[in-house]
């Protein structure tokens, strides 16, 4: 009876103590977080818990950014002087949290425009001081970059990333929050984002009244969604391009490509628009389309990524371009790589991709973390910056040939034709 007593009292005692642990970790898993970003022309703001949104509040003058044709610096950092307290406002009332119950502050350090990410710097700076905050200065393209492992907790380290926005375009081996292998990038300081919002502005999209909202980008979707069969091979890319035996991407040349036809022929017809749109999307899909193969045979022959870890994540603004999203993954899917995508309003510029990334530093105790009693009066920010390791110039010097053929030309191998109309609804053309 005794010893039987004693079993009981060291079983409750195990018990106890297993969850005192339990608790330990469900603290560390669910850390609360704000989220500042402020990078280019959105005002963005986000408070997490673990993998909740309590909030997420984003403000942008989209209409502005297509009538003068681009992000105006200046006027999109008066933009954020004028949105971040009411959007600060906003984000705290609906999530119902008191700043100082925060595990930390989040904010926007770079790469972005200089003036933009000082108005985030400079109000995480004076919150985590009023609040007694650990300040998390995170880096904008590894956020893109981790923002899938927030939506998918079966994404691990590591995956390959294929990040592409309106200010970049690069493949990356993320191996950890902060450790990351530069594969491929773009060149010519051209972004994929860039050069469609050029070639938008040239064909004038913004005059078309269902698309005067739109951006550049997605202007050309949504009308090479209404192109006719073979529309998309009608003005093919430069020959050049696709000659190049590297990793990295030139939207420079593709865009100075159909800018010097516009030039060249005059404006596009009406009944022709939808052709040139729809070469112009797929002539971007398969420069991407090639890297990404040429990237996945180099890795694969050096055994970078294990077997079970063959994920691809598509990340950043370009990502919501279901054209590209569905070509990548039928490429991806030929070397047995799973494509995973945040949610559309995810891969655009948002506070919860800056919240899910300081959390992400928090659970890896991160240097770059600045506790409470040190953080500064101010902090510099900047318009580069480095998203790791940059082993690109290697990958180039194998001028490795693809192996596998794929015929990117036959689009209806990934869209399918009821893809179509539902592009074309959404602008309601």
């Amino acid at each position: 009876m005794i010893a039987s007593t004693s079993r009981q009292r060291f079983a409750a005692v195990l018990f106890h103590a297993g969850r005192r642990k339990q608790l330990q970790n469900d603290h560390r898993r669910y850390l609360r977080v704000l989220g500042i970003e402020t990078s280019c022309d959105d005002t963005a703001m986000a408070i997490i818990d673990d993998r909740r949104i309590l909030a997420h509040v984003r403000r942008t003058k989209l209409d502005v950014t297509n009538r003068v044709g681009g992000v105006s610096p200046y006027v999109a950092a008066e933009h954020h002087r004028e949105s971040i307290d009411g959007v600060l406002e906003e984000c705290v009332s609906r999530a119902n949290v008191r700043l100082a119950d925060l595990d930390g502050i989040a904010v926007t350090r770079g790469p972005g425009t200089v003036i933009c990410l000082k108005v985030g710097m400079d109000k995480a700076l004076a919150l985590c001081q009023t609040y007694r905050q650990r300040l998390l200065p995170v880096d904008h393209m590894r956020s893109h970059a981790l923002t899938v492992r927030f939506t998918d907790a079966s994404v691990q380290y590591p995956f390959l990333c294929f990040l592409m926005s309106g200010g970049h375009c690069l493949l990356t081996l993320v191996k950890g929050p902060e450790d990351f292998l530069l594969l491929g990038q773009s060149v010519n300081a051209t972004s994929p984002g860039e050069a469609a919002d050029k070639v938008a502005r040239h064909l004038r999209l913004a005059s078309i009244p269902e698309l005067a909202s739109t951006c550049g980008g997605r202007s050309i979707e949504i009308l090479a969604a209404s192109a006719p069969p073979g529309g998309h091979l009608k003005y093919p890319m430069p020959r050049g391009i696709a000659l190049q035996r590297n990793c990295d991407f030139d939207f420079g040349q593709l865009k100075s490509r159909y800018l010097t036809y516009l030039n060249v022929h005059g404006p596009v017809s009406e009944s022709a628009l939808p052709s040139f749109c729809a070469s112009y999307q797929h002539s971007s899909f398969k420069h991407m389309a090639t890297r990404l193969q040429r990237c996945i045979e180099i890795l694969d022959d050096k055994r970078m990524v294990p077997d079970d870890r063959r994920t691809l994540v598509l990340s950043g603004g370009v990502a919501s371009n279901s054209f590209i999203r569905k070509g990548l993954a039928f490429v991806a899917a030929k070397y047995g790589y799973r494509l995973v995508c945040p949610p559309p309003s995810l891969c655009t510029d948002n506070g919860v991709m800056t919240a899910w990334m300081g959390l992400e530093l928090l659970e890896a105790k991160s240097p770059t973390i600045i506790e409470r009693e040190n953080v500064p009066d101010s902090l510099y920010v900047f318009d580069r910056v480095p998203i790791g390791e940059d082993i690109s110039e290697q990958f180039a010097e194998l001028r490795w040939k693809v192996k596998t053929k794929i015929d990117l030309d036959d689009i209806d191998a990934f869209m399918l034709p009821a893809d179509l109309p539902q592009i074309r609804n959404k602008a309601n053309l």
